[in-house]
């Protein structure tokens, strides 16, 4: 067995790196700046095996527009509702949650997944490019104030614009998908371990908070992922979109969303974002076992 093939489980790697987390704290230093270059090098790798030219956006147009709707429009929604039931900084943390844009790792979970990577990375692109106009219109209707856009084209540049280009460099696109996977699956332990680490304090809190919030958390991923994951079924969409559209309708970029509500309000808002990434990360371990389990029904 080669010393790649360890890391083959990202189930394991998930459980393990969350608890190391919330145990250990993360990493004491430079926490961003290590979820940034592990983010943005699962993305790269995951695109690789995209390839980049003018057929990109073939057939893209319908399944790109239902992702803006999942995510934009569905869940939203669902979290400006839940917000509602929410007081203070708090309901302040909720808008912001909803008001910006998926969640980049979307194309490396939905590259993981076994999804069509190239409607993942089409859909987060318009998504992200949308976003410059609706997260600052949400905010502006819904808290008096506008988001920071700069935030935002930091991110698309950053996070989306590079990756792709550099996942387009001939070693990476030759690379197999036995050596890429475990290498994405690394990338997603130590972002795991580094997100639980700086997050832990958001679960030492007053406990009846911490269950409200959880169980919207719970509402936003869990539930709305596994409704529109029978209804993608329902409908016969192929597998390969059906997983790409539940990521959409079930991701946030909470971490954005966190780093906007300490700027503009303070630590209390950033909570909901907070209680998000367990959420997130074992949504993404389960979705991996209800797939599977679907999927030894035959295909729709």
């Amino acid at each position: 067995m080669r010393a790649l093939d360890i890391f083959g489980g990202y189930g394991t790697i998930a459980t393990t790196a969350f608890v190391l987390g919330l145990l250990l704290g993360g990493f004491p230093l430079f926490a961003s700046e290590i979820t940034i270059l592990s983010l943005a090098a699962m993305m790269t790798l995951s695109l690789s095996n995209v390839a980049i030219g003018r057929d990109v956006l073939r057939g893209t147009a319908t399944p790109t527009l239902l992702a803006i709707l999942l995510n934009y429009v569905l869940l939203t929604g669902l979290i400006l509702i839940i917000s509602s039931f929410f007081n203070g900084e708090l309901a302040v943390g909720w808008v912001l949650v909803a008001a910006v844009p998926s969640a980049v790792a979307v194309v490396p979970y939905t590259y993981m997944l076994g999804g069509d990577t190239r409607l993942s990375l089409v859909g987060t692109t318009a998504i992200y490019f949308l976003s410059l106009i609706l997260a600052p219109l949400i905010t502006i209707v819904f808290l008096g104030q506008e988001i920071d856009r700069i935030r935002l084209v930091y991110t698309i540049v950053l996070m989306i614009l590079i990756p792709i280009a550099v996942s387009q460099l001939p070693p990476l696109r030759r690379m197999s998908v036995s050596r890429k996977t475990p290498l994405i699956n690394i990338c997603f332990g130590v972002l795991v371990f580094t997100m639980t680490g700086a997050n832990r304090s958001a679960f030492t809190g007053d406990p009846n908070m911490v269950f409200w919030v959880s169980s919207a958390c719970f509402v936003c991923t869990f539930l709305i992922g596994v409704i529109i994951l029978l209804v993608s079924r329902a409908r016969k969409q192929p597998h390969e979109r059906g997983v790409a559209l539940v990521l959409f309708s079930s991701y946030k970029n909470t971490g954005l969303a966190a780093a906007v509500a300490m700027a503009l309000i303070g630590p209390a808002a950033a909570i909901p974002a907070t209680i998000f990434v367990p959420f997130e990360i074992f949504w993404l371990v389960t979705l991996k076992r209800l797939v599977r389990l679907l999927g030894r029904k035959g295909e729709p």
